[in-house]
């Protein structure tokens, strides 16, 4: 059985577990404890635990429980003191003060969910983003970095938590390939990247790496960015991420979304070589959901990302 670790978080990262868990694979996400926002904002400053809503997608993703269990866990209440908490946020922070480790949480509640695979926090610290811009100005947390729509010149965690733990490097050296993404690269997909040692582990590894492009521009941060330059800032600000292959999709997105889109200012990443990025090899095919909202498909993403991997094999990268 393949093994595959993906590194992110948000909606991009719960699409390609739920894709990927159908298939004969070996599951392990890597995901972002860096969300001040919504529920999972109010629970860290409240409870003072990581903030558990990205794991909590990706837990359900990855379930292969009753499917009651699995919408009672994305129940979101909508009025009185418990308006915006999800069920299952309440849940992993009830789980935390009882057992008294949130890890512990964790695992209890992929147990209960039974859950295929594992889902690991990039860091047990509890940090915080910070996002430095080209006019010499600071944004502190994630919400406020999204709120301030500028484009972005670095990013920090603070404080700067321990070096990556035994267990994600354990999966990294066992893993057959490497996800990066699909996410927000500022505020899903390098948060996992900038904790101390992670880059190195991936480095490291026996297996290729695949960053899947993201659909659309982020108002401010990657305004008018191409597809190269996402890539050269997931490069450049990660400090040295090593990637063998992009997965990018080869479908077009409708007038009616892309002007529905482009009202909140984002348009879709546009691609402008065929055959590389920075000189690494690009894999294009249809990847959308067909809908209202630009998405991946899950079945889609998860055949590409197999068919990717199948081509590096052939080239000689990867095991």
């Amino acid at each position: 059985m393949l093994n595959i670790v993906a590194i992110g978080g948000g909606a991009g990262m719960k699409t390609l577990l739920s894709g990927l868990k159908s298939r004969s694979v070996d599951l392990c996400a890597v995901i972002t404890v860096a969300d001040d926002g919504g529920s999972s904002g109010r629970l860290r400053k409240d409870f003072s635990i990581p903030p558990p809503g990205a794991i909590r997608d990706c837990l359900v993703a990855m379930s292969e429980g009753e499917p009651l269990l699995k919408d009672l866990f994305e129940y979101r209440f909508e009025d009185s003191y418990l308006k915006d908490h999800s069920f299952g946020n309440l849940f992993i922070a009830a789980l935390t003060r009882i057992s008294g480790d949130f890890r512990l949480a964790l695992e209890q509640a992929r147990r209960l969910l039974e859950v295929r695979g594992r889902v690991i926090p990039a860091t047990d610290a509890k940090i915080t983003l910070v996002a430095e811009h080209p006019d010499g100005s600071k944004s502190t947390g994630q919400v406020v970095i999204a709120m301030s729509k500028k484009p972005i010149s670095a990013v920090r965690l603070v404080p700067r938590p321990a070096p990556v733990g035994a267990e994600i490097r354990e999966a990294l050296e066992q893993a057959d390939l490497i996800c990066v993404g699909p996410g927000k690269i500022h505020t899903e997909v390098l948060p996992n990247l900038l904790v101390p040692g992670m880059v190195a582990a991936v480095n490291a590894s026996r297996a290729p790496v695949l960053c899947v492009a993201n659909l659309m521009t982020e108002p401010g941060q990657t305004e008018g960015f191409t597809l190269s330059d996402q890539i050269r800032i997931l490069r450049d600000l990660s400090c040295g991420l090593d990637l063998d292959m992009i997965l990018a999709p080869s479908d077009q997105i409708d007038e009616g979304q892309r002007r529905r889109y482009a009202e909140s200012g984002s348009v879709p990443i546009v691609v402008l070589d065929e055959d590389q990025i920075d000189g690494l090899p690009l894999h294009r095919a249809d990847l959308l959901e067909p809908g209202e909202k630009v998405r991946h498909s899950p079945t889609r993403l998860a055949t590409a990302v197999l068919d990717c991997l199948d081509i590096l094999r052939r080239k000689g990268r990867g095991a």
